[in-house]
């Protein structure tokens, strides 16, 4: 049944955009036929993308569907860690709004799990028309379009990532790597050398 399978689908917008963007964001997400699930802005947002990952993944595992999941997000670089570790390599939307963000966003597209719009609309000719508004000329329906027709591909990516991430240690590991250089200094991790 296609309808339950639209039904299943569902896109998750984490950051922090204005009553404005946020009306774009719902219309471009039901003109695509997903479900938009909106999350908060702040730190608790971000605790809330991960559990709702999760919760997602369980669901998935639990009654056994296929469920395409994509996650909107300003860039923020702990969302998109979430979305790559709490996840099963979900395709990202990247809206950026800070040089930070835009960064975290190159890397999201770089490894190709997900777009960034700034760029991509710069490699789309009938996108580089002007804009006076966020959506006027439709750019997030179409990349969050070419998001749902890739999926596998974007999905891939995204999975690669996570556990590329996950294996490494996460962030976890990396706080201890600090708390070792701290306490006994860089020599740590370089092997005596018997001269």
């Amino acid at each position: 049944d296609s309808t339950s399978e639209t039904l299943n689908n569902v896109v998750i917008v984490q950051g922090e955009f204005s009553s404005l963007e946020r009306n774009y964001l719902r219309e471009a997400i039901l003109a695509i036929s997903f479900e938009p699930l909106f999350l908060g802005e702040s730190c608790l947002g971000r605790d809330a993308l991960a559990y709702k990952l999760c919760v997602i993944e369980q669901e998935k595992e639990r009654d056994n569907v296929i469920r395409k999941v994509i996650v909107v997000t300003s860039g923020d670089l702990p969302c998109v860690y979430s979305s790559f570790v709490c996840g099963a390599g979900y395709p990202m939307l990247v809206l950026s709004m800070l040089l930070e963000q835009h960064e975290v966003g190159q890397q999201v597209e770089r490894v190709g799990a997900g777009i960034l719009l700034n760029e991509w609309r710069k490699k789309k000719p009938q996108m580089n028309s002007p804009m006076t508004s966020l959506d006027s000329s439709g750019i997030i329906v179409t990349a969050l379009q070419e998001l749902s027709s890739n999926y596998s591909m974007f999905q891939k990516q995204a999975c690669r990532v996570g556990f590329s991430l996950k294996s490494a240690g996460g962030v976890v590991h990396a706080a201890n790597l600090v708390e070792i250089v701290l306490n006994y200094g860089s020599d740590a991790f370089v092997p005596n050398s018997e001269t």
